[in-house]
């Protein structure tokens, strides 16, 4: 009967957060009652293209090692161990692309249902928290599973997947303390590691506090000895078979040098009031203190709310004369240092991974919801056994209730947690043994009325189901038409992104990538060369945002560009993707070359386009720095860069302004041209600048729109179009060039454009001598690339427009080639003149070592556990 009741409960506890989450996407119309999703914000931006290459590629593992989807090309072994290596991304399989987002919504679901059911199972079996009735624990998991930190991060799969496990291990760390078996505790721990190392480097943490906690409660020093030497070994062959995820991962994140820099102060996250006001019921934090008029406004403070329940039950913990001095003064010093870990800038970051989150932070906040529910659930438990009096905890909660009235002045707040209050006191007084039948709907009404409005707007800004489908199915059929008649190796360019990561998405090889992992030089790169202005040194974004120059693009292998589409731009714009970029502007591609038509799409073939790799001269080996700022001149890099790679001088002459114009409503400006070719503008930002949307017109023609975003989003224009060169078209020599620019906030201070005119003829030689130079490139496959040379070749350096990577080998002839940085970002061969044979194969950095100290934690493992069985018999 009791293990009955036992399996009811754990089949109740997996249950009711899919009860409670149905009732919510029925609120906000998420699938199945409305074209709403769960993926929004990175899981828009990011998560759905990285899932959906992931899908396409599984059964190719050398492409989940090496991809030329990553912008120009890139690790993404790095990218699968952060974002893919939880089991459940394998059900993707069942879901088309154009689909993925319901598996996401599966996914969320399915986190939230497991995490009730491990927090249940660790409550029912902890020594802390068993009771004689577990059904109480079922509230309190239910509490943990759908808290304000799962409805605001819940979209993080990747995260989720491992904090289910959470309250599991911690329930495998007090069975090693305990003396008991310590391989579930090493087993789970190294799962974790490989599922996600980010999330496990934050459990780690707490894990070392909770024995801190453990060791300075325990009296007998041989038993303190002998648990620190099992957690320590358990620890160490953890980390060793976790290393094969770890070290690659870590030497990948080092490359990005954006985050800022760890440093030990007094600097505070946020302020004290904040998070005590999060402990109470606040309908400005549900109706608008948290959503600002561009979206969700992630504060600094930990979101704890957790209902209303496990704020009297925690305060009663510390009033009662149930529970011993001691027991209080470890919690609290427990809860003190997690305190100092959210709010201490040095500790904050320690915790964090040695970084500073970006956009997401205070990710940590689930382990100290996971203490709060045990406290809870403790206190609960001395309750049951013996009946005291609530009338101090009452008095206290009802202070601090009226300390949070006066801290956010809001009578409503004050009503709503006065009535809570006297509910949660009713239901565990009077009803005593049977309160969970009426603690259950109070959690659930406090659930959901203290998250619907955050999870509504959230929804507003998620996929949409439907235009999604349309806009990806769309362009892939597109794609596959394209790659049916060509089957080289090219880039492809396109005027309108769904967001950064269309390559991925769409598994084609492009210009644009947004993953955690991009090499900060890469970024710095494309932003410098007029893709992207970088106008926060936050981006880790890089767009091809309508492209750079005819020059650089063919550069970089863009041989085809696909243009405007009625249609797809519509359904881009309804598929609510915060970083999608549309373009109705030309650019070098389309001013040089006629379109056909494809699926309704202008598609253009780029005649200049370069091939992977060609012969450059020996001035490619000197440095250029690109420093990626907004304010810097495109041309002048650009300019260098052809100079060092081919002797090319002055492919681009900038034109001098001749005469400025400002009036409130736009400014003017005068150039004329000084050589015939096509004619390029790009407007300077400063740093951190948010210019409004922009109007250009040339010769009183208007061309499009500049810096569209979300507050006037024309059809066919994006948050991020036109952001970088553009093209205005082709002009003759001594042509006179009025450039106008109209806004409509009078305050608005613009620099000044940046006008220059491209040799076309020159453009034109430079791709005719690398598409028939002496080099041909036999063989791409994911990590490998097999280059021959015959005996006319005549140069001393080949370059291949891939970035940069140690982790590239080469061959040349047989021998081994160390790899040569080229313009201070691609990859160069020295080689000798005439015929070569050149291999080269990538190796992730660091899996070398990484399967040693595998090999190592595996012996130790293994002598591990033949002391143990020797021991034993």
């Amino acid at each position: 009967m009791k293990k009955k009741k036992e399996l009811t409960n754990k089949i109740l506890s997996f249950t009711l957060p899919f009860i409670v989450l149905m009732i919510m996407f029925s609120l906000v119309r998420i699938f199945p009652f409305g074209n709403s999703s769960v993926t929004v914000n990175d899981a828009n931006n990011q998560y759905i293209a990285i899932l959906a290459y992931f899908r396409e590629n599984i059964f190719h593992p050398q492409n989940l090692l090496y991809s030329f989807k990553l912008n120009l090309g890139g690790q993404f072994f790095s990218v699968l161990t952060y974002y893919l290596l939880s089991p459940i991304n394998l059900l993707s399989l069942l879901f088309p692309i154009s689909k993925i987002p319901l598996f996401f919504e599966l996914n969320t679901i399915f986190n939230a249902c497991l995490t009730s059911l491990m927090m249940y199972v660790f409550l029912s079996r902890s020594k802390y928290t068993r009771q004689s009735n577990n059904g109480i624990n079922i509230v309190f998991s239910l509490c943990f599973a759908l808290s304000s930190y799962f409805f605001l991060y819940n979209h993080c799969e990747m995260w989720f997947n491992v904090i289910a496990f959470f309250p599991l291990l911690m329930l495998f760390l007090e069975e090693l303390l305990d003396g008991k078996n310590s391989w579930r505790f090493g087993t789970l721990y190294v799962v974790m590691l490989l599922m996600n190392y980010y999330i496990t480097f934050m459990i780690t943490v707490f894990v070392v506090i909770s024995y801190f906690i453990w060791a300075i409660s325990t009296k007998n020093i041989k038993i303190i000895i002998n648990r620190t030497r099992t957690l320590v070994l358990t620890g160490i062959i953890a980390f060793l078979l976790g290393s094969v995820s770890i070290i690659p991962s870590y030497l990948c994140q080092k490359l990005v040098k954006d985050q800022a820099s760890f440093q030990i102060n007094l600097h505070r996250i946020y302020y004290i009031k904040d998070l005590f006001n999060n402990l109470f019921f606040n309908i400005s934090s549900a109706k608008g203190q948290i959503i600002g008029k561009d979206g969700i406004a992630f504060n600094h403070y930990p979101h704890v709310y957790m209902t209303f329940v496990i704020t009297f039950v925690l305060v009663s913990f510390f009033f009662s004369k149930l529970i011993k001095k001691r027991s209080k003064i470890l919690v609290a010093l427990l809860l003190g240092i997690l305190f100092l870990f959210t709010w201490n800038q040095t500790l904050y970051f320690m915790w964090h991974g040695f970084t500073a989150p970006h956009g997401y932070p205070q990710r940590g906040t689930f382990i100290i919801d996971f203490v709060l529910v045990v406290i809870a659930s403790n206190y609960i438990k001395h309750f049951n056994e013996k009946r005291e009096s609530l009338k101090v905890p009452i008095i206290v909660t009802l202070i601090l209730v009226g300390l949070n009235y006066l801290s956010v002045r809001n009578i409503t707040n004050l009503i709503i947690n006065i009535i809570f209050l006297l509910l949660v006191v009713l239901i565990l007084i009077v009803r005593k043994e049977n309160c969970i039948k009426f603690l259950l709907p109070l959690v659930v009404i406090d659930i959901i009325f203290s998250n619907v409005s955050v999870f509504s707007k959230l929804s507003e800004q998620s996929t949409n189901i439907e235009a999604y489908a349309k806009g990806y199915n769309e362009m892939k059929q597109t794609l596959n038409k394209m790659s049916k008649n060509d089957k080289s190796f090219y880039r492809i360019g396109t005027a309108d992104e769904m967001n950064p990561n269309d390559p991925l998405l769409y598994g084609y090889n492009g210009l644009s990538n947004y993953v955690s992992q991009q090499p900060t030089q890469l970024i710095n790169f494309m932003s410098t060369v007029g893709y992207f202005q970088r106008t926060n040194p936050v981006y880790r974004w890089s767009s091809y945002n309508n492209g750079s120059t005819l020059a650089m693009d063919s550069l970089l292998g863009i041989k085809y560009y696909i243009g405007n589409n009625d249609s797809y731009a519509e359904n881009i714009i309804k598929s609510n993707n915060e970083l999608r970029s549309l373009s109705s502007i030309s650019n070098g591609i389309t001013t040089a070359n006629k379109p056909q038509k494809i699926n309704n799409f202008d598609v253009f073939e780029n005649k200049f386009s370069f091939p992977l790799a060609f012969p450059v001269n020996k001035g490619a080996t000197e440095k250029i720095d690109f420093q990626g700022l907004p304010t810097n001149d495109p041309f002048k890099y650009q300019n260098k860069v052809f100079k060092d790679l081919f002797g090319i001088n002055k492919l681009y002459c900038n034109l001098k302004l001749d005469n400025r114009r400002i009036s409130r409503s736009s400014s003017c400006y005068t150039y004329e041209v000084s050589n015939s070719g096509i004619v390029y503008m790009y407007l300077p930002e400063k740093m951190f600048a948010k210019l409004p949307e922009l109007s250009l017109y040339v010769n009183n023609k208007r061309i499009g729109n500049i810096n569209s975003n979300y507050d006037s989003l024309n059809k066919g224009e994006g948050k991020n179009s036109k952001n970088g060169i553009i093209s205005i078209g082709k002009f003759e020599k001594g042509e006179r060039l009025n450039i106008k620019l109209v806004y409509k906030n009078h305050k608005t201070q613009l620099l000044s454009p940046v006008l220059a005119v491209e040799n076309e003829d020159v453009v034109s030689q430079m791709s005719k001598a690398a598409r028939t130079s002496d080099v041909k490139v036999k063989r791409i496959s994911g990590n490998s690339i097999d280059i021959e040379t015959n005996k006319e070749f005549n140069s001393n350096y080949l370059m291949l427009t891939i970035p940069y990577d140690k982790g590239w080998k080469i061959t040349v002839n047989g021998k081994r080639e160390t790899p040569r940085m080229l313009i201070s970002t691609f990859m160069g061969i020295k080689l000798r003149k005439g015929t070569n044979k050149i291999e080269l194969h990538y190796e992730v950095p660091g899996i070398k070592i990484s399967v040693m100290l595998f090999i190592l934690g595996v012996v130790l493992l293994l002598g591990n556990l033949a002391v143990k069985k020797r021991r034993e018999n």
